[in-house]
């Protein structure tokens, strides 16, 4: 809203209008006094004077008229004439008669001796003196009273006929004219001053008081932040004044508005720095060197584990530090230096939550006080994280160590399934010699899920991988033999299955998940020695942020297998280290191969899965498994064919292996099955025979050393024969390279030790595939 100066209302300051009219006007009375003092007095005698003349005047004319009158006579000699002297002083007294209207308020009388009034101007009163007491014959004008009137009198004698000619004048009209001058003067007076005091005020009004009322209002309205500038006048002083005011309101308008500028800049710096000090994630702290809170923003509050209604307490920082050495290293550090960055140290919440805190904090002086801001974040998660990758590290290295010898033994293993496998084919269901065979297959698989366990542990055991529902597995482990075994070892468990009928399938390899299942329910069942209830759940959840003690578990859609005991719980201190292949409590050897877990680890990693673990001592265990979900469908499951119906039909196979056991097993397998065989014991040789003679089938190892491996192998052979169709066989599971070979055209993917069975299939199908 703007302010004028003539819009505020204010008295114009009549102090000094006083202070400059009153001196004024003192100045007028006293002249107006001195005035009268000295000319009253004159003007009075020149006006009584006058009037003293005029009676004189009168008097004498009156005498005159009379001594014309008698000398008349005199020249007549008539003087004795009594007639004649009648009527010459008739004549006489009506000249005297006209003479007296020449003067204002003059009367005269003629009084012949000192008894008989002759002539009279005025009435004669009823009670007229008959005698008169005149005074002293004088030329002066006398007070008289006459008729009990005061009056001024002058008289003169006419002798010869004994005549008193007496003008004479009224006190009240001889003094009217000095009060009329007097009063004159003093009204003269008064008025001028009057007027005088009346255009002082309105000329001080207009050019001193108005324009002081304006520059008056206008501080006010400076005061009130309001640059208002005054009308200009004419350059007198009240107009230098007004132009140096004018000048005085555009400067500091000017300012005030850089002012408002500057202000409105340190408010808006002020919003950001507050707006990121309250908001940012990690805590902001203004603290005293003695460790009260003066400031803190919610993120500092929420890390030291405050309430709302907390914050405004007498807190101390240092009551925070799990450990009170720390807390003294922590200010005997900052006392020595101004700063201190990246100290870890170990706090403790009202709830007793202990956290790792990393605190960078500077020591300044404010207002003559010593402060210290202090910087905090939680680096538990961190330390989880650096624990989950060395973890991980740890894991990558014992796999990649147990990937090789799985290797190693797969191909050793071959020969130990395969050829009991084709002797049980050949002897008869009586022979002696069958229950060794079948003792020497069953422990050649045995040593292969052992070896299979070790590849899934190296996170390189899936060799399929297919849509399934985690339903399906845990029903087929509640029907299957390896729960019943599990049962009459333990008949005190008792599994609670509850599964989400609308679970949704994830992506895997169902051998390994039901290995993972089982090797969770076992352990279960291993920590509660005296039996309990062992729960087994499944369901659909949605991670809308970043949760999990164990793994971090991203955001996502994960189907949920949850193994749940009331065992003896697993120790902090352990933890750590459960998936870690043979770590156990047990005694070795009492329980397993001390893979499980292990297992179970690279199981779940495999299917990019997450690993949640909560646990108790004297309560129990909760296992939470998280994978990420498929929209796809499960296939459904093919009937088993019989051998007989998977046999080739003299189809040529080139089997390349670096291994002559290998190849031994291998040849003797696709011989049984009615192939023809072609072996050659490098990729170079096996690229040399498809030169000289292209097969119609090839099964390659992926792995050869020395020389080119199996992908290389494969890229030249197509080159020679485009088209050519194979299988792939490695002791690993499917790597990239197997994945490169696949799209060359490899159609199938064979893991060692493979059966009889597994290669017939393999075979059929790709004979099959007109492509």
């Amino acid at each position: 809203m703007t302010h004028s100066a003539n819009n505020v209302k204010m008295r114009i300051p009549n102090r000094i209008v006083y202070w400059i009219i009153t001196p004024v006007v003192g100045l007028g009375i006293l002249f107006a006094v001195l005035f009268m003092r000295y000319t009253t007095p004159t003007l009075t005698k020149q006006i009584t004077d006058q009037i003293d003349s005029h009676l004189k005047l009168a008097s004498e004319l009156g005498l005159e008229a009379c001594e014309d009158r008698f000398n008349y006579l005199l020249e007549l000699r008539l003087e004795d004439d009594l007639a004649m002297n009648a009527a010459l002083k008739k004549e006489a007294l009506e000249e005297i008669k006209a003479t007296r209207k020449g003067f204002h308020n003059i009367h005269t009388l003629v009084i012949e001796g000192n008894r008989n009034i002759v002539e009279s101007s005025q009435p004669l009163p009823q009670n007229a003196v008959v005698a008169f007491d005149l005074p002293p014959r004088t030329e002066a004008v006398v007070p008289y009273r006459l008729w009990d009137r005061p009056v001024r009198m002058h008289y003169r004698f006419f002798p010869f006929w004994n005549w008193q000619i007496i003008t004479y004048i009224e006190q009240k009209d001889y003094l009217g004219p000095v009060q009329l001058i007097e009063r004159s003067i003093y009204l003269g007076t008064f008025g001028v001053l009057l007027l005088l005091t009346i255009t002082l005020t309105v000329v001080f009004r207009k050019f001193v008081a108005l324009p002081l009322k304006h520059l008056i209002a206008g501080t006010h309205a400076v005061a009130e932040g309001h640059y208002q500038p005054l009308p200009e006048r004419s350059g007198d002083e009240i107009g230098q004044l007004i132009g140096g005011f004018n000048q005085m309101i555009a400067s500091l308008s000017a300012k005030d508005e850089e002012l408002k500028r500057m202000l409105l800049e340190v408010r808006q710096t002020e919003e950001r720095f507050r707006t990121l000090f309250e908001n940012a994630p990690i805590g902001f702290g203004l603290i005293e060197t003695k460790g009260r809170i003066l400031e803190a923003n919610d993120a500092m509050y929420r890390l030291l584990g405050l309430k709302e209604d907390q914050t405004d307490t007498d807190l101390s920082f240092y009551h925070f530090f799990y450990r009170h050495e720390d807390a003294e290293r922590f200010g005997g550090e900052l006392s020595q230096t101004p700063s201190l960055s990246r100290y870890e140290c170990e706090l403790v919440r009202p709830a007793g939550q202990r956290w790792i805190a990393r605190l960078t904090a500077s020591s300044f002086a404010l207002a003559g006080e010593s402060l210290m801001l202090i910087i905090a974040e939680d680096a538990s998660r961190e330390r989880t994280l650096e624990a989950q990758l060395q973890r991980a590290q740890k894991m990558e290295a014992i796999g990649t160590l147990a990937g090789g010898v799985a290797h190693d033994l797969n191909n050793i293993l071959a020969a130990t399934v395969g050829y009991p496998e084709m002797l049980l084919m050949d002897i008869p269901e009586d022979s002696p010699l069958r229950e060794p065979l079948e003792a020497i297959k069953h422990s050649g698989q045995k040593a292969a899920v052992i070896v299979q366990d070790l590849l899934t542990m190296a996170r390189r055991g899936i060799s399929v991988s297919e849509v399934i529902n985690l339903n399906a597995i845990v029903d087929e482990y509640r029907n299957g033999s390896e729960y019943k075994r599990l049962a009459k070892n333990h008949p005190g468990i008792h599994l609670d299955i509850r599964l989400n009928k609308d679970l949704f399938n994830i992506s895997g390899s169902a051998v390994h998940l039901s290995k993972t299942l089982m090797n969770l329910v076992s352990n279960a069942a291993e920590a509660m020695p005296v039996g309990g209830t062992i729960r087994v759940a499944t369901e659909n959840r949605y991670v809308d942020y970043p949760i999990g003690n164990y793994d971090a578990v991203p955001e996502g859609d994960y189907a949920v297998l949850q193994v749940i005991d009331q065992g003896t719980g697993i120790a902090k201190a352990d933890l750590d280290h459960i998936f870690e292949p043979f770590f156990s409590r047990k005694k070795m050897g009492e329980s397993g191969s001390g893979l499980g877990m292990a297992v179970v680890y690279g199981t779940v990693k495999d299917h990019q899965g997450f690993i949640d673990v909560h646990s108790e001592v004297g309560r129990g265990t909760t296992f939470t498994l998280y994978f990420p979900i498929t929209r796809e469908p499960t296939e459904e499951i093919m009937p088993l064919q019989s051998l007989d119906d998977l046999k080739g039909r003299g189809e040529t196979v080139l089997v390349v292996d670096d291994m002559a056991a290998q190849r031994d097993i291998a040849v003797d397998m696709l011989k049984r099955l009615g192939y023809r065989v072609v072996t050659a014991a490098s990729g170079e040789e096996a690229i040399e025979c498809v030169k000289s003679a292209p097969p119609d089938l090839l099964v390659l190892d992926m792995i050869m050393d020395p020389g080119i491996d199996g992908l290389e192998t494969y890229r030249r052979i197509v080159q020679l024969n485009p088209g050519q169709k194979g299988v792939i066989t490695s002791g690993f599971s499917e790597t990239s390279r197997v994945r490169e070979a696949e799209a060359l055209g490899i159609s199938k993917y064979l893991k060692k030790p493979f059966t009889i069975r597994g290669l017939a299939e393999a075979l059929k199908a790709i004979a099959a595939d007109p492509d």
